[in-house]
């Protein structure tokens, strides 16, 4: 799993954004949600599925399955909105 391309997650107010910088294969800003922009950013420092799941479950004290399931979520909106390979 490779993001395409460089992004920055920023919050604008109240929202969060994954933003791609520079030249990028995406459409444009991402809104996310607060554990959306957690997994991002984990994203971006090169985690992997499980560890994305692991780090979901302790941030928000979540059962591992239950993280697993929404990280799975999570990488496939990614992949569909093409931030993902």
């Amino acid at each position: 799993m490779k993001l395409n391309g460089k992004f920055a997650v920023r919050k604008i107010g109240t929202d969060f954004f994954a933003i791609p910088l520079g030249k990028n294969t995406t459409g444009g800003m991402i809104k996310l949600n607060d554990s959306g922009a957690f997994l991002f950013e984990k994203l971006i420092s090169g985690s992997d599925e499980k560890a994305l799941a692991e780090l979901l479950a302790a941030e928000y004290g979540l059962d591992k399955n239950e993280a697993m399931t929404d990280v799975s979520e999570f990488i496939e909106k990614m992949r569909g909105a093409g931030v993902l390979d």
